[in-house]
């Protein structure tokens, strides 16, 4: 994980790109904070961080967060995430005698770190090995995720799912379904199954508002039908933005002093 410093050049640079990480009008970031985050990092415009300094590994065109995002949360687009949303830690060893990081991990610990350094061994510190398994969180496109929920580590959730406020997501949600509880389960399927299909078959998420907005979207079926029509006729161009990428945003940072 890297740091970066909000500076004048980075704040024009998220401007000029149009990813946006205050509600409504100006920034949220000042010069002077500083924001955390991936080499992989790759923010597509009209993306929108309304929450934390935590840079998230993706998120997707015209996709919000009102919830502080974490490095391994990957968004793809038109998400929406409400407030209070969690993203719970990496696990411990819960099968070894003890689940305390002393043994495996203690370096992003200050206490544990200081022990040893107070305490050295003559053969040093021990590191025993511990697989945390997968940690990226990967949301697919227009997925809703309501106030408070929590999602565990290495969790998948499918385009169009709605996860219920306060559930605890632990295991990958299917495409289209809707989630409650703690833990989560499945309540239902936003649609009928050969809709859900036809959903992910057209992708509508990779055009933009502009080539959808006259679609009738409160009637499903209708809309479909029409994306076909549109797409059959040629008259949709697939939206193709220019992510940020980390690497722009750290070249704003200037020559170390």
């Amino acid at each position: 994980m890297a740091v970066l410093e909000v500076n004048p050049p980075l704040l024009d640079l998220l401007r000029r790109r149009r990813v946006f990480h205050a509600a409504w009008r100006g920034d949220r970031w000042c010069v002077g904070d500083r924001l955390s985050g991936n080499e992989d990092c790759r923010l597509e415009p009209y993306s929108q961080i309304l929450a934390g300094d935590f840079l998230p590994g993706a998120m997707g065109a015209f996709s919000y967060s009102h919830s502080p995002l974490r490095w391994h949360v990957r968004i793809g687009r038109y998400g929406s995430i409400g407030e209070g949303v969690r993203w719970m830690a990496e696990p411990h060893p819960a099968a070894w005698a003890s689940t305390s990081p002393f043994s495996y991990g203690p370096e992003a610990l200050q206490g544990l770190t200081a022990f040893y350094a107070d305490f050295p061994s003559e053969g040093g510190r021990l590191a025993h090995p511990f697989d945390r398994g997968e940690l990226a969180v990967r949301i697919g496109h227009d997925v809703w995720i309501g106030d408070e929920a929590m999602v565990a580590p290495g969790v998948s959730i499918g385009d169009g799912a709605i996860i219920g406020a306060r559930a605890l997501v632990l295991d990958d949600v299917p495409a289209y379904a809707v989630m409650v509880g703690a833990p989560a389960r499945q309540l239902r399927l936003r649609f009928p199954e050969p809709l859900v299909e036809r959903f992910q078959a057209l992708a509508w998420w990779r055009f933009g508002p502009d080539g959808l907005q006259d679609l009738p979207i409160e009637q499903p079926q209708a809309f479909l039908d029409a994306l076909d029509a549109r797409l059959a006729a040629g008259r949709l161009k697939s939206f193709t933005p220019r992510a940020v990428t980390f690497a722009e945003m750290a070249a704003t940072q200037g020559p170390p002093v």
